[in-house]
């Protein structure tokens, strides 16, 4: 088959999820015989006029032929013994994030990266106002054109140029590996195993060694302890008439653009409104309205934040109550963590 260009959406699996456990309620995956064990799944989501058709007061034959429709394309392959998910279209939405390894796009690119020609980065500050911002320039330049405060920022995604041009033209990467080339379809499991390889690697300390002064905690024990000081500052929160949010706040993890969808709905607890803001507030007042003063530990996996448009239709990205909870403390006597 020839070489196209293509650009490619690539994430990783953990390792003990299996693709029919890695996507969302409806989802269906076949066998896809262009390699051993794959798995497919294409689709479509949508079909109805677009929120905007009545603002011009449209007849209603005219409006009948303005259908909105989206398509999905996910793609599954076993490789060194891991699933990796190639997503397409609004693919991506259709992926549980917490079945994924955080940062795996963001490692790939650090290690593959000239740090000479980086176009991109995305940031965040977590603070009592959580600031997130993209800085982009328009030519490849070192990483000090980005105004990067190694104790303060915690680097998100890069987007650059890749030392190696048989690897990638051009690499991006937060959770999700992005990338761009000429590729045929028999070059996947290739492809996505030199990016398990270079997701192992450590050759970023060469030139981002100061990424690992901030960054997501991965111990365990750790987290669950930060998670139960969390759920205790929620509770306490809940249990105020209004709910006190002065500790606690919400925040996109990833940067938020309000023309794909300006309006947000909290799933998991049956609330039916929708808001055009994120807001803790918003949060724990219809929870409380429906399930009381109570704050189980469970609700920060099964409760999440969902993007949409002013009608509750249109799906967009979704993620995890925890995801976007913000909550500094301190642990054990230590400098002050903070949840994200």
């Amino acid at each position: 088959m020839a070489e196209k260009t293509q650009n490619l959406s690539i994430r990783l699996l953990k390792p003990d999820v299996k693709p029919e456990d890695s996507v969302r309620q409806g989802v269906q995956l076949a066998d896809w015989p262009q390699f051993e064990g794959a798995k497919i799944a294409t689709g479509s989501v949508g079909g109805n006029p677009p929120s905007w058709a009545d603002f011009p007061a449209l007849a209603a034959d005219h409006k009948s032929q303005l259908f909105q429709r989206f398509a999905f394309g996910l793609i599954f392959i076993f490789v060194d013994n891991r699933w990796f998910a190639i997503s397409f279209g609004l693919g991506h939405s259709k992926i549980d994030p917490s079945a994924i390894e955080q940062d795996f796009g963001l490692k790939v690119v650090l290690n593959t990266v000239d740090h000479t020609k980086l176009r991109s980065a995305d940031l965040r500050t977590p603070d009592a106002n959580t600031v997130s911002r993209r800085s982009q320039t328009s030519r490849g330049s070192e990483q000090t054109a980005f105004d990067i405060d190694p104790e303060r920022d915690i680097v998100r995604g890069l987007l650059g140029e890749p030392k190696d041009k048989s690897f990638a033209t051009k690499v991006s990467g937060g959770d999700a590996l992005s990338l761009r080339r000429k590729v045929s379809l028999n070059e996947l499991p290739d492809l996505c195993s030199r990016a398990l390889t270079f997701y192992g690697a450590d050759d970023y300390k060469q030139q981002f060694s100061w990424i690992d002064q901030i960054r997501h905690v991965r111990d365990q024990a750790l987290i669950d302890k930060l998670e139960i000081k969390l759920v205790e500052a929620l509770s306490q929160a809940l249990a105020a008439d209004p709910p006190a949010t002065d500790d606690i706040h919400l925040a996109y993890p990833t940067i938020y653009d309000p023309d794909k969808a300006g309006w947000v709905r909290f799933r998991g607890f049956n609330l039916n409104e929708i808001y055009p803001d994120l807001e803790i507030s918003h949060y724990l007042s219809g929870l409380k309205a429906k399930n009381g003063a109570a704050y189980q530990d469970n609700y920060l996996v099964n409760h999440s934040v969902q993007e949409c448009d002013e009608t509750g239709q249109v799906p967009g990205e979704s993620w995890k109550i925890r995801d976007c909870l913000v909550f500094e403390t301190e642990l054990d006597g230590l400098a002050s963590a903070v949840v994200v």
